[in-house]
C-alpha cells in the first residue's frame, strides 16, 4: 500500500511549496483551485451563484439557531378532563378536574409549579404533590381547579396559568374553568 498524498491541511501554508520542491512538482499545486484556474492562470471568482448559496446557508444557519435559542424550555397542554362537568362543593365553591400534560425539552429534571394568574382560587396537582418532569419526557396528571362562584364571569371563565420550574416563570398557559349558568 502507497502512502496517501499529502493535502493542504496536512502541510501548514509557508511549507507547501518547500514541499512540492522536494517532491519534484510544480509550486502552488496544493490550493483550492479548478483545472482550468491552474491551467490558464485565472485567478479565483467569487460568483454571483457562490454568494447566494453562502447567502442561503446563512439563513438557514440563522433561522435554526432562532429556533433552537428561542424554544420554550417547557411545554404545558391543560385540557379539561373528558365528560367532566363542574363540581359543587360543600361549601358552595365550583371545581374543575383538568389533564395536564409537560413535555421538558431541557438536559436536567425540572420541578414544576403552577399558579393561578388572573383569578383567586385553589389549584391542586392530584397525586405527587411534587411535580417533577424528567430531561426530554412527557409528564401527565390531573389538576384540580376550586374558584368562588363570585369570581366566575358567566358559565365559562378564562382563566391564566404560570409554569414556573426554580422559581422562574416558563409559560403561561390559557384554559377555560365552567360554572354553571346564572
Amino acid at each position: 500500500m502507497g502512502r496517501a498524498p499529502l493535502t493542504k491541511h496536512d502541510v501548514p501554508a509557508s511549507n507547501r511549496s518547500t514541499v512540492m520542491d522536494k517532491v519534484g512538482f510544480a509550486r502552488g499545486l496544493i490550493r483550492y483551485a479548478s483545472l482550468n484556474s491552474i491551467e490558464r492562470g485565472v485567478p479565483f471568482r467569487f460568483t454571483p451563484r457562490m454568494g447566494l448559496y453562502a447567502g442561503v446557508l446563512t439563513a438557514l444557519i440563522t433561522l435554526f439557531l432562532v429556533l433552537v435559542l428561542t424554544r420554550p424550555a417547557v411545554e404545558a397542554i391543560f385540557l379539561r378532563a373528558p365528560g367532566s362537568m363542574f363540581m359543587e362543593t360543600a361549601d358552595g365553591k365550583i371545581e374543575n378536574l383538568y389533564t395536564l400534560r409537560l413535555v421538558n425539552k431541557t438536559m436536567r429534571d425540572l420541578p414544576v409549579e403552577l399558579k393561578l394568574e388572573n383569578v383567586p382560587g385553589a389549584l391542586e396537582v392530584m397525586g405527587d404533590k411534587n411535580l417533577r418532569v424528567a430531561p426530554g419526557k412527557l409528564a401527565e396528571t390531573s389538576v384540580l381547579i376550586q374558584l368562588a362562584p363570585a369570581t366566575l364571569t358567566g358559565n365559562s371563565t378564562q382563566l391564566k396559568i404560570g409554569v414556573y420550574a426554580e422559581g422562574k416563570r416558563l409559560q403561561t398557559v390559557k384554559t377555560v374553568f365552567v360554572g354553571p349558568r346564572n
